[in-house]
């Protein structure tokens, strides 16, 4: 005896079957579509990594390069700012050279100035000799003017 089955049950079980195969193929072409999605956004994440990569390695040498041109920079302000400050000091007469050029410089004015005084002091003695001496002339000129005139004149000076 054989028991058949009814159509409508092998009806259904291929219904069923056909329904599951195709849930099948379904879910196998979402998965390779999910996989092609996945690949394309691994190759797009590795990329922007490979980019990002790149950027970073750039801004590194910049940054660098930067640090470089700072130091640089901040070496260059250091040396202009001490020789502004020597200049500054120069021109304002106040760097040890300049003080010490003024000061022998003071020093000689007031000897000047003492040898000056005694400059005057002599040209007034020495006016004063002269005028005595002009004086003491005169008196001798006339003493002989007057010796001469009284030998002249017979007189004999004894």
């Amino acid at each position: 005896m054989e028991t058949q089955l009814p159509n409508n049950v092998v009806g259904l079980a291929s219904m069923f079957s056909v329904i599951i195969l195709g849930i099948f193929a379904l879910i196998s072409l979402l998965d390779k579509s999910l996989n092609n999605r996945r690949k394309m956004i691994s190759d797009a994440d590795k990329e922007l990594i490979t980019t990002l990569q790149e950027q970073v390695k750039t801004l590194k040498e910049k940054a660098e390069g930067a640090e470089t041109r700072s130091l640089n920079t901040q070496m260059d302000f250091e040396k202009l700012k001490t020789e502004n400050q020597t200049l500054r000091e120069i021109l304002q007469g106040r760097d040890a050279t300049t003080l010490e050029f003024q000061k022998a410089g003071m020093d000689a004015i007031k000897r000047a100035e003492a040898s000056y005084a005694l400059i005057e002091k002599t040209f007034t003695l020495v006016s004063s000799h002269t005028a005595s001496i002009e004086k003491l002339y005169k008196a001798i000129e006339k003493h002989l003017a007057t010796m001469e005139t009284n030998s002249k004149g017979g007189e004999k000076h004894g």
